[in-house]
């Protein structure tokens, strides 16, 4: 995997399917004593008024997909600028998700288009995978065989976008594994900062976690 050593921040993707713990993980990162911002890049939280307009119904497709990838845009360009001040920043869920790799219909060749302005490619980007019957347990919204599907749509993606990355498979790892290995991608993209970071490891924020259930996938 190609990693790009900075001066400044960082910016990290997580990519997988429902249930692979994404959310569980840039939330475990979150207790590191550094500067991190969790910005989640899926369709909820929203903040700009032309997305409430759309929530509201106020206005509707096409507007409500340019209304959505702005809201995406918006995000994106946050954290961008926060990575250029020297802050980690984890997406949870990639920018490239909303990538449609069979885009025969006219509104998935727009939805490129408009994905395309804040899409660009992270400094690092996890796959998070493992084996779908495990995973389906996890959250139980998608069958073992959607989750599948997802999956292998996901691949196609990072494979058509080029896009490096580090491959997990979370469920022959604990939680704190998997965070270890996310913490030492980070550490050495940003070695001013490896040392704080190996100090935070090291206090008791993930065996809290664990004790209030907070420590597992979720």
């Amino acid at each position: 995997m190609s990693i790009t050593k900075r001066r400044a921040g960082i910016e990290v993707g997580f990519i997988g399917v429902d249930g692979t713990g994404k959310t569980s993980v840039a939330n475990a990162v979150s207790f590191w004593n550094v500067p991190i911002k969790v910005i989640h890049m899926g369709n909820k939280n929203f903040q700009t008024r032309f997305m409430r307009l759309f929530e509201q119904k106020v206005i509707g497709w096409p507007f409500g997909r340019i209304a959505t990838n702005y809201e995406l845009l918006v995000r994106r360009l946050q954290g961008w600028n926060l990575a250029r001040k020297g802050w980690i920043v984890i997406y949870d869920r990639h920018p490239i998700e909303h990538f449609e790799p069979d885009a025969k219909l006219f509104k998935h060749k727009v939805g490129n288009l408009l994905n395309a302005m804040y899409n660009w490619e992270p400094d690092l980007t996890f796959y998070f995978t493992g084996d779908y019957s495990t995973i389906f347990e996890r959250k139980k919204e998608y069958s073992a065989a959607q989750l599948q599907q997802m999956d292998r749509k996901f691949r196609r993606i990072l494979d058509i976008k080029r896009v490096a990355f580090h491959t997990i498979n979370v469920t022959d790892l604990e939680l704190e594994s998997v965070v270890a290995i996310v913490k030492s991608y980070i550490g050495y993209c940003l070695p001013q900062i490896s040392r704080a970071m190996t100090q935070a490891s090291s206090e008791p924020s993930l065996k809290k976690q664990a004790r209030s259930g907070q420590g597992e996938y979720l």
